[in-house]
């Protein structure tokens, strides 16, 4: 179930230390006596760090970080926010939707991109380097965009800022 790397170590060492922000996260909000949040951002950020340092398609490690980070979500929204002020459970809600719009986004563009030779344009002019649908070749500098952007929108979107909105949400809150 491992095989090659998906994104270069180069790259994906950013993810790396974004797996910090999980942690501290996880520290602020034990303040707060979310011990359950606590718990599982502890958990999430040592499985992201492992599964940021060596980037699979599939793997074992991967699917333990998606679920992770789907239960914390879950737990989150459906539990946790009933403590939540109201306008600060409605950021959270908000702030869930961005997260599952842009993952949707990002996979596609990265599974295009990147994962599926589905088919390749001739034409480069007409597309953009960041966000075209075409397939880029392995070391070409599209490529290269391709693992960028779809790293930083992956730190940026999944885990630094619902880690801010869930430690404002909970210290306004408090």
């Amino acid at each position: 179930m491992n095989g090659p790397l998906l994104i270069p170590t180069h790259i994906s060492k950013y993810g790396c230390y974004s797996s910090y922000c999980i942690f501290a996260a996880g520290l602020i909000v034990s303040i707060y006596e979310r011990y359950i949040i606590a718990l599982l951002a502890f958990f999430q950020s040592i499985v992201s760090y492992f599964n940021w340092k060596t980037v699979k398609k599939y793997g074992w490690v991967k699917t333990i970080d998606i679920i992770i980070a789907c239960i914390m979500i879950i737990y989150i929204t459906f539990v946790d926010s009933a403590y939540f002020r109201p306008k600060y459970r409605q950021l959270w809600y908000t702030t869930v939707y961005v997260i599952i719009a842009v993952f949707i986004m990002n996979e596609l563009l990265l599974y295009y991109q990147v994962k599926a030779p589905v088919y390749e344009s001739n034409s480069s002019s007409q597309t953009s380097e960041y966000f075209s649908l075409n397939y880029t070749a392995p070391g070409s500098p599209q490529r290269e965009y391709a693992y960028y952007r779809s790293t930083f929108t992956h730190i940026m979107f999944i885990h630094l800022i619902p880690s801010m909105v869930v430690v404002y949400c909970i210290y306004q809150s408090a």
